[in-house]
């Protein structure tokens, strides 16, 4: 962050600054100040944008009526996904002068646009990630794999086999989904082989993980590390536990890639944290995480057609590879950003 102009007066920590409103503008909602400087203040507002008004405009914004905690973190996150302060910031409630401004989801959307003529359902990216034009799909290609998994863990016949005396054949056919996919590696799925080969409850447990919308998600994530738990089965991973539930219901759940998801909290909601150790209670927060980008990307005309396209979308767009896009996508619209606010300061009431 840049320090604040000479004549200003330093900034109370971000956590303890007042909630203000704009007095000809109330529709905007609230709005938390960012920073001080070169004269001009800039301020996180309730509607998402990011507005800066130079010195002769700062009387327009006063004091809010209340204080109210959690509007002041939702501004903070806010200003994380625009870019205008460090996650560190937000951790620690102070300024921090060397936070480096992360890509926010119009970045990533940018970049996307970019390197994916046509979207999500342009030919590139369903080339890539969905489905070839002819021949046998690949292991990255997700159309195949969701098709797979509805055909092999139906509840209907995963019940049968429980019935038939079968169970070994639950978690046999749950290996082979997933093993079909890039989702998982040898070393991961691998941990589920010859496992419980003849316990029923384990694969019961399984098919309510899978399918059972009653019992709630603690309940049958709990539920399933128990079973595994009594065949040492402790150290399972994220991407093996949720892979092939999300190729069962690909709108609905998320398969959970924690390197990637990890850049994407951080970069728009930096509370969510993804532990090594899979839990139902994080895993709430990874699909408000998922549903979140899926919303965003649906409301900027790039609707996905399912979740994997979500995760698909974060790994793509915040590779390593495309670095150097990113960059240039944020330096364009910081640069519109200061360009808008010099030409327009404040808006009419």
């Amino acid at each position: 962050m840049s320090q604040t102009s000479p004549s200003s007066q330093p900034l109370a920590p971000l956590s303890s600054r007042p909630l203000m409103r704009h007095t000809r503008c109330s529709r905007w909602g609230r709005a938390l100040l960012l920073w001080e400087r070169e004269h001009k203040r800039g301020y996180q507002f309730e509607d998402g944008e990011v507005r800066v008004f130079a010195e002769d405009y700062y009387d327009l914004m006063q004091p809010a009526a209340r204080p109210d905690p959690v509007a002041r973190q939702q501004l903070r996150e806010h200003a994380i996904a625009n870019g205008e302060i460090g996650a560190s910031e937000v951790k620690a409630g102070k300024k921090s002068a060397g936070a480096v401004p992360l890509p926010t989801l119009e970045d990533q959307v940018a970049v996307f646009d970019q390197v994916y003529s046509g979207g999500f359902f342009g030919a590139d990216w369903t080339h890539e990630k969905r489905a070839r034009p002819s021949g046998r799909a690949l292991k990255r290609h997700r159309d195949a794999a969701i098709e797979y998994a509805k055909t092999q863990l139906d509840e209907a016949a995963l019940r049968e086999l429980v019935d038939q005396g079968r169970p070994h054949e639950v978690m046999q056919r749950i290996v082979d989904v997933s093993s079909r996919t890039d989702l998982v590696t040898a070393k991961q799925i691998s941990i589920f082989e010859g496992v419980g080969l003849a316990d029923v409850e384990l694969a019961n447990a399984w098919i309510a993980f899978l399918h059972d919308r009653r019992e709630g998600e603690l309940a049958t994530m709990a539920r399933l590390r128990r079973a595994l738990a009594r065949h040492d089965v402790r150290k399972i991973t994220w991407p093996a536990l949720t892979a092939a539930r999300a190729l069962l219901h690909p709108s609905d759940h998320a398969w959970v890639h924690p390197t990637s998801l990890r850049k994407q909290a951080k970069h728009v909601m930096p509370t969510v944290k993804i532990p090594s150790v899979p839990s139902a209670s994080e895993y709430g927060r990874i699909l408000e995480l998922t549903m979140f980008v899926r919303q965003h990307l649906t409301e900027v005309g790039f609707a996905p057609r399912d979740l994997f396209d979500v995760t698909d979308f974060i790994r793509a767009t915040l590779a390593a590879k495309q670095k150097d896009l990113l960059r240039e996508a944020m330096v364009g619209r910081r640069t519109k950003a200061a360009a808008d606010a010099t030409t327009e300061p404040v808006a009419e009431a």
